[in-house]
C-alpha cells in the first residue's frame, strides 16, 4: 500500500514546532514497502509566517481574532488532500485540528532529524495504516511520543 504523509516544515526542512499552519513547506512523502521517497516540496498555500490568525498585525482591521482561524486549517487540509495525502505530520496543532481531522489523519510526532521522523513514521505504521482505514467519522490526533502511539479524540468544531 502507498501512503503518502505531508510534512509541515520550515524553510530549512525542519519539522515545525509550532502550529502546522504557520509551516513555509510541507514536505510530501510516500511511504511504500517501508521505504520512504520524497514525492513534492509544495508551498503552504495560505503563506506563512503570518502567525497563527494567517495574516500579519501590523494592519489596521477590526476582525476577531481566536487561536487561529478555521478556514485557514481546513484550507491547507483540502490542498494537501488534493495532492493525494493521506496523514498530516506536525510538531504542534492548534484547537482547529477538528477541520484537518474531517479530511485527513494528523499526526502529532516530535523529532530533530527526517531519518527520526521517518523511523518513527514506519515503526508505527501498522496503526496509522489502521487508524486510516477504520476511520468512523473525524480521524483522531495520533500522538507519538516514547516509542508508543496514543490516539486523541477529536472533537467536533460547533
Amino acid at each position: 500500500m502507498n501512503f503518502r504523509f505531508a510534512l509541515a516544515v520550515d524553510q530549512d526542512q525542519r519539522l515545525v514546532s509550532e502550529h502546522f499552519g504557520d509551516a513555509t513547506h510541507f514536505l510530501v512523502l510516500d511511504l511504500t514497502d517501508g521505504i520512504f521517497s520524497q514525492t513534492a516540496l509544495l508551498d503552504n498555500p495560505m503563506g506563512a509566517g503570518g502567525g497563527h490568525h494567517g495574516h500579519d498585525h501590523d494592519h489596521p482591521h477590526d476582525h476577531p481574532h481566536g487561536h487561529g482561524h478555521g478556514k485557514k486549517a481546513a484550507a491547507i487540509a483540502a490542498f494537501l488532500v488534493e495532492n493525494g495525502v493521506h496523514a498530516i505530520v506536525s510538531g504542534h496543532y492548534g484547537p482547529n485540528v477538528a477541520r484537518i481531522s474531517e479530511l485527513a489523519l494528523p499526526i502529532l510526532l516530535a523529532g530533530d532529524t527526517l531519518e527520526e521522523i521517518q523511523a518513527a513514521l514506519v515503526l508505527h505504521f501498522p496503526v496509522i495504516r489502521s487508524t486510516w482505514e477504520n476511520r468512523a467519522g473525524f480521524f483522531p490526533i495520533l500522538r507519538i511520543k516514547d516509542g508508543a502511539v496514543q490516539p486523541i479524540e477529536v472533537k467536533p468544531k460547533v
